[in-house]
C-alpha cells in the first residue's frame, strides 16, 4: 500500500488566502485612497462663504431745513430736489452762486454763495447755508443753518438773518458786536461776542475782544485773546444780530 504524501494534499482554505493575497498585490490604490492634488478652488456646486462680499458705500447724510415750514430733517446723497418730510412741499436743493448785481428771490435747501463781485440789491434770499464774500445792500438774506462770513466789501447787518455764525478761514473781521446761538471761528474775529450755546475756535482761528457764552472751546492751533465770561446756559438770550455798519476785510 502506497503512502500518501502530505504535499499532495490540497488545502482549499490556503488556496483561497493565496489567491486573495495575489489580488491585493496586483491591485492599484483607488482614487478614494489617494486624494487628488488641491487646485485651490472649492468643489463645483459648493458656495464659498464671503467670496461675493463687497464694500458698501453709504450715502452721505446732511441736515436740511424746509424753507416753507422750517422743519429740519436729514437728506441722504446728492439730489437736486426733494420733499419736506412734514409739509410735503417740493424743495430745491441746488447750490446757487451770485456774481453780479441781484434783485430776485432765491429759495434753496442747498447753499447760497454771494461771490466777491456779487451785490444783493433786493429780493428775499433763503438757503440752508449762506457764504458771504460780496455785498448785501438791500433785500433780505436768511441762512437756516450757517451764515459764513469771508473777506468781503461790506453789508448792512439788518439784511442778514441766522442763528449760527461761521468766520471763514480767510476772513479778518472787526465787528462791534455779534449775537448768535453758535459761533465758529476759523479766521480772525475781533468783536464783542454773545453766544447762547457755544463759541468754538478752530485751528488757525483767532478771537479778540469779549466773549460771553455758556461754553468756550479753543482747539489746538487756535488763539484766544479776550475777556471771557462763562455763564449758565439760558441766562442770556442771544438775539442773532451784528450791530452797526461793518466794513469787512480789515484788521486792527
Amino acid at each position: 500500500m502506497a503512502r500518501s504524501r502530505k504535499s499532495d494534499i490540497v488545502d482549499g482554505f490556503n488556496v483561497y488566502k493565496a489567491a486573495q493575497r495575489a489580488a491585493q498585490e496586483g491591485r492599484k490604490p483607488s482614487d478614494a485612497e489617494e486624494p487628488p492634488p488641491s487646485s485651490g478652488k472649492p468643489p463645483e456646486g459648493e458656495r464659498k462663504i464671503g467670496s461675493h462680499i463687497g464694500r458698501t458705500v453709504l450715502p452721505t447724510k446732511h441736515e436740511v431745513t424746509c424753507y416753507e415750514c422750517g422743519y429740519e430733517f436729514q437728506l441722504a446723497g446728492a439730489v437736486k430736489t426733494t420733499y419736506c418730510s412734514k409739509c410735503r412741499a417740493k424743495l430745491t436743493v441746488e447750490s446757487v452762486t451770485i456774481n453780479r448785481a441781484w434783485s430776485e428771490d432765491v429759495k434753496t435747501a442747498g447753499s447760497l454763495r454771494i461771490a466777491s463781485d456779487g451785490v444783493v440789491e433786493a429780493g428775499t434770499l433763503m438757503a440752508n447755508h449762506v457764504i458771504l464774500e460780496g455785498r448785501v445792500i438791500g433785500g433780505h438774506v436768511r441762512a437756516f443753518r450757517w451764515l459764513e462770513l469771508r473777506t468781503a466789501s461790506g453789508y448792512a447787518p439788518e439784511r442778514l438773518e441766522a442763528t449760527r455764525l461761521r468766520i471763514g478761514a480767510d476772513a479778518h473781521l472787526i465787528l462791534p458786536e455779534v449775537r448768535f446761538d453758535q459761533v465758529e471761528v476759523l479766521g480772525t474775529l475781533k468783536a464783542r461776542i454773545h453766544a447762547a450755546d457755544w463759541v468754538q475756535v478752530r485751528p488757525g482761528g483767532r478771537v479778540e475782544g469779549e466773549v460771553h457764552t455758556p461754553r468756550m472751546d479753543v482747539e489746538m492751533g487756535g488763539m484766544l485773546r479776550a475777556s471771557l465770561e462763562i455763564h449758565p446756559a439760558g441766562t442770556q438770550a442771544a438775539h442773532p444780530s451784528m450791530d452797526g455798519d461793518v466794513e469787512l476785510g480789515r484788521t486792527a
